[in-house]
């Protein structure tokens, strides 16, 4: 990791954790541990049921329901407890932005050279999607033991 660090705009690194570009992600678990594919991805959304309602059974059960009614707030029957961390990416104006809407997670499945696959939870969605995403966009991990 080299250090870079987005605008949480108050969110808590501690709390929410840190956002990585992929190639930082790669590196980004500890010895033993490695950044799941998109294989391991799609075998955690099947274990919990589908990717229709995975999305609330993996959200954790506080902090999905901030401003709006229609956000779907998380029940973690599963003890996964995502939180909504969200995104940061470089704008048009080539200036780094925090978007948060949701939590965004990196495979280390590489679909061409500049992207690789990603898994979200919206607040607004019980699903679990996936899609492919720019490797110098920033967003959460979670690692899973060798």
């Amino acid at each position: 990791m080299d250090g870079r660090e987005p605008e949480y705009n108050g969110k808590s690194h501690e709390k929410y954790g840190r956002l990585y570009a992929w190639e930082d992600a790669i590196d980004a678990c500890p010895r033993d541990w490695r950044l799941p594919g998109e294989d391991d991805w799609n075998d955690l959304v099947a274990a919990v049921g589908d990717s229709a309602t995975a999305g609330t059974k993996l959200k954790a059960a506080r902090d999905w329901d901030k401003d709006k009614k229609d956000y779907v707030v998380g029940t973690d029957d599963y003890g996964f407890a995502a939180l909504p961390a969200g995104v940061s990416h470089v704008n048009g104006n080539n200036v780094r932005i925090f978007i948060n809407n949701g939590a965004f997670f990196w495979t280390a499945t590489e679909h061409e050279s500049g992207r690789a696959i990603r898994f979200v939870m919206h607040y607004e969605k019980e699903v679990v999607e996936s899609s492919r995403s720019n490797k110098d966009k920033w967003l959460s991990v979670r690692c899973i033991k060798d």
